[in-house]
């Protein structure tokens, strides 16, 4: 299976957000996803983009996405990389592209001169949660509060 994992281009839009979407229902979340293509490309090509991706890519078919965007920690003094989304697509899950994609990520944040990765999982998704854990990433619990204004 040659599977390749790159970042997202602009041509990638429609498949990407079809990804997302799919993710979205499968949590039963699809009313959640807002973003349209244009406000996307907007954010994720421009100059200083504040989305980023990585994609994995078999036969010229997306088959699976990781999204990001950078923050800054005030109390560390630093950016941090703040993973939104990891997918796969069904039948490509417990094949190693969402490690082959996490690690892609690992690296290009390094690359990025940034030392740190968070993210969030549901707490009862323990097969994500042992997937994480297998890369070597730690679980910190703690509440998450959203406010709508």
């Amino acid at each position: 299976m040659s599977i390749t994992i790159r970042k997202v281009t602009e041509q990638d839009t429609d498949a990407f957000l079809e990804m997302m979407k799919a993710l979205a229902t499968y949590h039963h979340q699809l009313e959640f996803v807002k973003i349209d293509r244009e406000t996307f490309i907007q954010h994720t090509f421009r100059e200083n983009p504040i989305i980023g991706a990585c994609v994995a890519e078999k036969d010229g078919v997306l088959i699976g996405y990781v999204s990001y965007t950078k923050n800054f920690s005030i109390w560390a003094g630093s950016v941090y990389l703040n993973i939104d989304d990891v997918f796969v697509k069904q039948e490509y899950r417990s094949t190693g592209v969402g490690e082959r994609m996490m690690n892609f990520v690992k690296q290009e944040t390094r690359a990025d001169g940034i030392n740190m990765i968070r993210w969030e999982s549901e707490k009862d998704n323990h097969k994500a949660i042992r997937f994480y854990e297998r890369l070597g990433a730690s679980l910190r619990v703690k509440a998450i509060f959203m406010w709508s204004v």
